[in-house]
């Protein structure tokens, strides 16, 4: 018995693709899965087992490259991500905006009163009138 060539497996840095040898209707075609950097399985069908391992081999080469650009979070990470999110929707800032207003905020206060206590001090301050100047 031979021993088919297939599925051929290409891997690059710990990310795989797959080819596999597809015989429909009297025509052969070579089919590449390969996961995606959302974890999710993603086929691609080619006429020639050259184009096909080609494919499959700059797919996981660039799975690898991009998969540096992206963050997985699980359980309560998510969930607390998903929920900063949703209370910042209001406001139009971005999270690192706010993580920027925190941390400059701490500085000038000097780590000596909280944000919430020095803005609820400035909210209770008698407000001056537009046109009231002062001495200098």
């Amino acid at each position: 018995m031979i021993k088919s060539a297939f599925p051929k497996s290409v891997e690059y840095r710990g990310h795989k693709a797959a080819i596999y040898l597809q015989n429909q209707r009297g025509y052969q075609r070579y089919e590449v899965c390969v996961y995606d950097v959302d974890g999710i399985q993603q086929r691609f069908t080619f006429t020639t087992s050259e184009d096909a391992k080609e494919f499959a081999e700059a797919t996981v080469q660039e799975i690898t490259r991009n998969r540096l650009n992206f963050l997985t979070l699980r359980g309560q990470e998510t969930y607390e991500y998903q929920q900063v999110v949703r209370l910042l929707a209001p406001t139009d800032l971005a999270l690192r905006d706010v993580a920027n207003i925190v941390v400059e905020s701490d500085r000038l206060l000097e780590g000596g009163t909280g944000l919430l206590d020095a803005a609820e001090y400035f909210v209770d301050q008698p407000r001056r009138p537009a046109s009231y100047q002062t001495c200098a």
